[in-house]
C-alpha cells in the first residue's frame, strides 16, 4: 500500500513450504515518469521464517535479494587545462543492478482468508552508480488462496 501510493506498485506471491517456511516473489514497477523516480522496476525472490504458533503467522525472518531497475541523470563536468569548467555534460544512462537483503516483519491473519502484515529492512545492491542500498518494506493487505 504505502509504495503504491508512493508510485511504485508491487505485487507479491508466497507459498508455503511448511508450517513455519515459505518463498515467494514480488514485483514492482514505476507508474511516474521516468524524471520523476529513479527506481524504474525491481523483482525481489524472497524466503521467510516464521516464529507465531499458527501457519505463517507472527513474527518472521527473511533473506531476500533484489534485481532492480534504475534510471541515473546526473551532470558531468568537463574542465580545461587550467581545471576550469568549459562544460557540462548531462549523463542519462538505466542500470539493472543486484543485491542481497534480509527484513524482519509480523504477518497477522484477520480470518481464515485474509491477513496484514508490516515489514522493513533492506539489503546492498552490487555495482551500483546511483546508490549502494536498498530499502524493502510496507504495509500489505492480502488473502490466500
Amino acid at each position: 500500500m504505502a509504495s503504491a501510493i508512493a508510485g511504485f506498485p508491487e505485487l507479491t506471491y508466497e507459498r508455503l513450504i511448511d508450517d513455519n517456511i515459505s518463498f515467494g516473489m514480488s514485483f514492482g514497477s514505476s507508474i511516474e515518469k521516468p524524471e520523476k523516480m529513479r527506481s524504474r522496476y525491481c523483482f525481489t525472490p524472497f524466503s521467510r521464517l516464521y516464529f507465531g504458533k499458527k501457519k505463517s503467522d507472527g513474527f518472521f525472518v527473511e533473506a531476500n535479494m533484489i534485481l532492480k531497475g534504475q534510471r541515473d541523470v546526473h551532470d558531468e563536468n568537463v574542465y580545461d587545462t587550467s581545471n576550469n569548467v568549459i562544460n557540462v555534460v548531462k549523463s542519462d544512462k538505466s542500470t539493472t543492478n543486484f543485491g542481497f537483503g534480509a527484513t524482519i516483519g509480523i504477518k497477522l491473519l484477520a480470518k481464515k482468508y485474509a491477513f496484514a502484515e508490516i515489514f522493513a529492512g533492506g539489503g546492498r545492491l552490487f555495482k551500483s552508480p546511483i546508490n549502494d542500498a536498498y530499502f524493502r518494506g510496507g504495509l500489505t493487505i492480502g488473502f490466500r488462496f
